[in-house]
């Protein structure tokens, strides 16, 4: 089933007679996946992305007549793409609106089953589109084939079902994968792993965020560093933390902070940007009641470095409305396949 909860609303149809009157609350909406990732469109399962790396070391002394041939290879890698599809698929009977406030949405007669061309249908359209478009963010990041809950010794919230997640392995399980607690690519936050929320809040100061920065810029080679593609992509309380430590220091970066409406700052040239959508998803699906699975995160890469694979043509499939007069019921149906991938392993850090 899929509609508003009308329930909530005490008053009658007589005094909301146009449902275009209800004020959208102010939401968290998931940014464009644009702005930290490469889409590549057509993405059947078992496509390849090859890369073609370094060629080695050539030159040797010369030698005399009938030199013998050096040894020279082109390093050569792949990646597959994996991608599953996922679907959204609801019905809505006009039945169920008949006694609330939303009646006056209806058709009248004949066609009174039919809310395909209604204000009704055409709200529940908008927002289950901003709710699919959090769900690739959800299945991009926080995928997980093996997820489950904190109850069964994972770390999905108890009240969450662990089928929103296990479609694919999203980018922080294969960035953990590639750079594990202790490697060289990963910056351990001791704020992650204090025993309440609040302690790991408390803990997490303005100084903590610049050395962070400062650690994992340091760590990276120097092929990440001179990229003009490079990221700071980070959680709400790493950017706040950093910008904290800046207030007061009449840092140029403190000011030069809005970029394609995204506030933005900079940290040896390289840009810090927020992704508040993963603090939300932290604090509603990664939630055991005492505290939070690692709230700060940082991952400093390039954007052509985070692969989202899709069979469309499009990341985010339309939502398909149509009414079947024979069941006089309402259906809504999106639909797609999906993958990501982080597609040069040493092309990142990790801070968590």
């Amino acid at each position: 089933m899929g509609k508003f909860d009308l329930s909530a609303f005490t008053f009658t149809a007589e005094e909301i007679r146009n449902i275009n009157e209800l004020i959208m609350e102010q939401l968290l909406e998931a940014p464009e996946l644009e702005a930290l990732h490469t889409i590549y469109p057509g993405i059947v399962t078992g496509k390849r992305i090859g890369f073609i790396g370094d060629g080695g070391l050539v030159g040797i002394q010369a030698q005399d007549c009938d030199p013998v041939p050096q040894q020279w290879n082109v390093q050569t890698t792949e990646k597959i793409w994996q991608p599953k599809r996922w679907e959204v698929f609801l019905t809505e009977c006009w039945k169920d609106l008949e006694s609330t406030m939303a009646i006056y949405s209806l058709n009248k007669g004949v066609g009174v089953g039919d809310l395909t061309n209604t204000d009704y249908m055409a709200i529940v359209v908008d927002v289950l589109s901003k709710a699919i478009k959090k769900m690739i963010w959800r299945f991009v990041w926080f995928g997980d084939t093996d997820a489950a809950n904190v109850s069964a010794g994972g770390v999905i919230t108890d009240s969450i079902g662990t089928q929103y997640f296990d479609l694919i392995d999203g980018l922080w399980k294969q960035l953990l994968a590639l750079a594990p607690d202790g490697s060289m690519q990963n910056i351990n936050i001791t704020a992650n792993t204090l025993t309440t929320t609040e302690q790991q809040f408390k803990a997490f100061k303005g100084n903590t965020a610049y050395e962070l920065l400062q650690s994992m810029h340091n760590r990276a080679n120097v092929v990440l560093r001179s990229n003009p593609d490079s990221i700071f992509a980070c959680t709400q309380s790493v950017f706040d933390g950093y910008s904290a430590y800046l207030e007061g220091k009449e840092s140029q970066a403190t000011y030069n902070n809005l970029v394609d409406g995204v506030r933005t700052l900079y940290f040896r040239s390289i840009p810090v940007v927020a992704f508040p959508i993963w603090d939300e998803m932290i604090y509603k699906y990664q939630n055991n009641g005492t505290t939070l699975n690692s709230p700060h995160r940082c991952l400093l890469t390039t954007k052509s470095n985070l692969a989202i694979g899709v069979a469309g043509t499009d990341v985010l499939s339309e939502v398909d409305v149509w009414y079947e007069k024979k069941d006089d019921r309402n259906y809504m149906r999106s639909r797609d396949s999906i993958d990501a991938k982080v597609l040069q392993d040493d092309l990142f850090i990790l801070g968590i």
